[in-house]
Protein backbone atom coordinates (compact mmCIF):
# COMPACT_ATOMS: atom_id res chain seq x y z
CA UNK A 1 0.00 0.00 0.00
CA UNK A 2 1.15 3.66 -0.81
CA UNK A 3 0.88 6.51 1.00
CA UNK A 4 -2.14 7.91 2.41
CA UNK A 5 -3.32 11.00 1.82
CA UNK A 6 -6.94 12.98 2.36
CA UNK A 7 -8.10 14.26 -0.69
CA UNK A 8 -9.78 17.55 -0.71
CA UNK A 9 -12.74 17.53 -3.74
CA UNK A 10 -16.17 18.48 -3.18
CA UNK A 11 -19.56 16.12 -3.06
CA UNK A 12 -22.84 17.02 -3.24
CA UNK A 13 -23.89 16.54 0.58
CA UNK A 14 -26.60 14.16 0.46
CA UNK A 15 -24.79 11.29 -1.48
CA UNK A 16 -21.98 11.85 1.04
CA UNK A 17 -24.09 11.14 3.83
CA UNK A 18 -25.84 8.42 1.73
CA UNK A 19 -22.31 7.04 1.33
CA UNK A 20 -21.16 7.39 5.12
CA UNK A 21 -24.44 5.53 6.01
CA UNK A 22 -23.05 2.57 3.37
CA UNK A 23 -20.39 2.19 4.79
CA UNK A 24 -21.60 2.24 7.98
CA UNK A 25 -23.94 -0.41 7.20
CA UNK A 26 -21.29 -2.26 5.99
CA UNK A 27 -18.40 -2.07 8.98
CA UNK A 28 -20.19 -0.92 11.99
CA UNK A 29 -18.53 2.06 12.07
CA UNK A 30 -17.34 4.89 9.94
CA UNK A 31 -14.24 5.61 11.40
CA UNK A 32 -11.63 3.54 9.88
CA UNK A 33 -13.67 2.30 7.18
CA UNK A 34 -14.30 5.35 4.85
CA UNK A 35 -10.92 6.29 3.11
CA UNK A 36 -10.93 2.02 2.38
CA UNK A 37 -14.68 2.15 0.80
CA UNK A 38 -13.74 5.43 -0.88
CA UNK A 39 -10.46 4.16 -2.21
CA UNK A 40 -12.14 0.96 -3.30
CA UNK A 41 -15.16 2.96 -4.81
CA UNK A 42 -12.55 5.43 -6.99
CA UNK A 43 -10.84 1.83 -8.13
CA UNK A 44 -14.05 0.09 -9.02
CA UNK A 45 -14.65 3.48 -11.05
CA UNK A 46 -12.15 3.24 -12.78
CA UNK A 47 -11.91 -0.89 -14.18
CA UNK A 48 -15.02 -0.18 -15.27
CA UNK A 49 -14.29 2.65 -17.35
CA UNK A 50 -11.39 1.06 -18.63
CA UNK A 51 -12.79 -2.23 -18.78
CA UNK A 52 -14.20 -4.14 -21.63
CA UNK A 53 -16.31 -1.78 -24.64
CA UNK A 54 -20.68 -2.35 -24.42
CA UNK A 55 -20.40 -4.57 -26.99
CA UNK A 56 -18.05 -6.88 -25.49
CA UNK A 57 -19.90 -6.76 -22.16
CA UNK A 58 -23.43 -7.26 -24.21
CA UNK A 59 -21.67 -10.32 -25.92
CA UNK A 60 -20.39 -11.78 -22.48
CA UNK A 61 -23.84 -11.28 -21.03
CA UNK A 62 -25.70 -13.12 -24.13
CA UNK A 63 -23.29 -15.73 -23.99
CA UNK A 64 -24.20 -16.07 -19.96
CA UNK A 65 -28.00 -16.03 -20.48
CA UNK A 66 -27.55 -18.77 -23.39
CA UNK A 67 -26.05 -20.79 -20.72
CA UNK A 68 -28.01 -20.60 -18.05
CA UNK A 69 -31.10 -21.40 -20.54
CA UNK A 70 -29.52 -24.30 -21.73
CA UNK A 71 -29.01 -25.27 -17.85
CA UNK A 72 -32.68 -24.98 -17.46
CA UNK A 73 -33.76 -27.12 -20.23
CA UNK A 74 -31.45 -29.69 -18.93
CA UNK A 75 -32.31 -29.42 -15.34
CA UNK A 76 -35.89 -30.31 -15.51
CA UNK A 77 -37.49 -26.64 -16.12
CA UNK A 78 -39.49 -25.40 -18.97
CA UNK A 79 -38.28 -24.00 -22.24
CA UNK A 80 -37.95 -20.54 -22.65
CA UNK A 81 -39.30 -19.04 -25.69
CA UNK A 82 -36.51 -18.46 -28.10
CA UNK A 83 -37.49 -17.08 -32.00
CA UNK A 84 -37.89 -20.32 -33.19
CA UNK A 85 -40.60 -21.46 -30.92
CA UNK A 86 -42.09 -18.30 -30.21
CA UNK A 87 -44.41 -18.82 -32.61
CA UNK A 88 -46.27 -21.13 -30.18
CA UNK A 89 -45.86 -19.41 -27.27
CA UNK A 90 -49.20 -18.42 -25.79
CA UNK A 91 -49.30 -14.37 -27.48
CA UNK A 92 -49.09 -12.00 -24.79
CA UNK A 93 -52.36 -9.83 -24.03
CA UNK A 94 -51.46 -5.55 -24.52
CA UNK A 95 -52.38 -3.97 -21.18
CA UNK A 96 -54.88 -1.48 -21.69
CA UNK A 97 -53.50 1.90 -23.07
CA UNK A 98 -54.47 5.42 -21.09
CA UNK A 99 -57.33 7.60 -22.21
CA UNK A 100 -54.48 9.85 -23.41
CA UNK A 101 -52.58 7.46 -25.69
CA UNK A 102 -52.97 7.31 -29.53
CA UNK A 103 -56.65 6.27 -30.84
CA UNK A 104 -54.85 3.69 -32.75
CA UNK A 105 -53.48 1.97 -29.76
CA UNK A 106 -56.80 1.81 -28.01
CA UNK A 107 -58.94 0.53 -30.63
CA UNK A 108 -55.97 -2.53 -31.33
CA UNK A 109 -56.60 -3.27 -27.21
CA UNK A 110 -60.47 -2.96 -27.90
CA UNK A 111 -60.41 -5.14 -30.50
CA UNK A 112 -58.39 -7.55 -28.34
CA UNK A 113 -59.83 -7.47 -25.37
CA UNK A 114 -63.66 -8.20 -27.30
CA UNK A 115 -61.51 -10.94 -28.65
CA UNK A 116 -62.77 -9.88 -32.18
CA UNK A 117 -60.48 -12.68 -34.92
CA UNK A 118 -59.69 -10.43 -37.59
CA UNK A 119 -59.99 -13.69 -39.91
CA UNK A 120 -63.83 -13.60 -39.58
CA UNK A 121 -66.98 -13.07 -37.24
CA UNK A 122 -69.86 -10.82 -36.66
CA UNK A 123 -71.05 -8.65 -33.79
CA UNK A 124 -73.85 -6.10 -32.75
CA UNK A 125 -73.42 -2.66 -32.74
CA UNK A 126 -74.56 -2.40 -29.40
CA UNK A 127 -72.42 -4.96 -28.09
CA UNK A 128 -69.03 -3.03 -29.33
CA UNK A 129 -70.62 0.12 -27.96
CA UNK A 130 -71.18 -1.13 -24.69
CA UNK A 131 -67.75 -2.60 -24.51
CA UNK A 132 -66.17 0.69 -25.38
CA UNK A 133 -68.31 2.43 -22.84
CA UNK A 134 -67.36 0.31 -20.23
CA UNK A 135 -63.62 0.72 -20.65
CA UNK A 136 -63.37 4.16 -21.38
CA UNK A 137 -65.46 7.60 -19.99
CA UNK A 138 -65.67 9.10 -23.85
CA UNK A 139 -68.37 11.62 -25.03
CA UNK A 140 -71.28 9.62 -26.80
CA UNK A 141 -69.75 11.31 -30.41
CA UNK A 142 -66.34 9.60 -29.50
CA UNK A 143 -67.85 6.27 -28.52
CA UNK A 144 -69.73 6.49 -31.75
CA UNK A 145 -66.45 7.10 -33.26
CA UNK A 146 -64.90 4.11 -31.90
CA UNK A 147 -67.36 1.85 -32.67
CA UNK A 148 -66.89 2.39 -36.12
CA UNK A 149 -63.01 3.18 -36.04
CA UNK A 150 -63.57 -1.10 -34.65
CA UNK A 151 -65.47 -1.90 -37.40
CA UNK A 152 -63.37 0.04 -39.99
CA UNK A 153 -60.24 -1.84 -38.92
CA UNK A 154 -61.99 -5.17 -39.08
CA UNK A 155 -63.03 -4.52 -42.47
CA UNK A 156 -66.88 -5.11 -42.00
CA UNK A 157 -70.08 -4.88 -43.62
CA UNK A 158 -73.51 -4.25 -42.31
CA UNK A 159 -75.11 -7.20 -44.14
CA UNK A 160 -78.36 -7.02 -42.19
CA UNK A 161 -79.99 -4.50 -40.26
CA UNK A 162 -78.51 -5.46 -36.76
CA UNK A 163 -75.24 -7.13 -37.19
CA UNK A 164 -71.80 -6.17 -38.92
CA UNK A 165 -69.79 -9.14 -40.53
CA UNK A 166 -66.06 -9.31 -41.46
CA UNK A 167 -63.47 -11.79 -42.89
CA UNK A 168 -64.78 -15.00 -43.81
CA UNK A 169 -68.30 -14.70 -42.22
CA UNK A 170 -69.13 -12.22 -44.81
CA UNK A 171 -69.13 -14.71 -47.55
CA UNK A 172 -70.99 -17.24 -44.94
CA UNK A 173 -73.88 -14.81 -44.28
CA UNK A 174 -73.91 -14.01 -48.79
CA UNK A 175 -74.55 -17.35 -48.82
CA UNK A 176 -77.10 -18.06 -45.73
CA UNK A 177 -79.19 -15.25 -47.86
CA UNK A 178 -78.47 -16.92 -51.37
CA UNK A 179 -79.56 -20.17 -49.87
CA UNK A 180 -82.72 -18.69 -48.13
CA UNK A 181 -83.77 -16.65 -51.12
CA UNK A 182 -83.46 -19.99 -53.52
CA UNK A 183 -85.77 -21.73 -50.74
CA UNK A 184 -87.96 -18.80 -50.78
CA UNK A 185 -88.45 -19.11 -54.46
CA UNK A 186 -88.24 -22.92 -55.02
CA UNK A 187 -92.25 -23.21 -54.12
CA UNK A 188 -93.04 -20.54 -56.38
CA UNK A 189 -94.59 -21.80 -59.75
CA UNK A 190 -92.85 -21.12 -62.89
Amino acid sequence: MGERIQPGGRVDKETYKQFKTFVRNQHGSVRGNLGRELEKAMTERMNAAQGPDTLTRIENDVATIKAVIAETEHDGGVTAPTVENAESAPARKMSKPAPNQPREKKIEWLIEEMGLDQSGGEAFPAAIRNVVESEYAFSEDTVEEYVNAIFSRLDAERIDSERYYWGDAIDERYEEIEDATDNKFDGVAQ
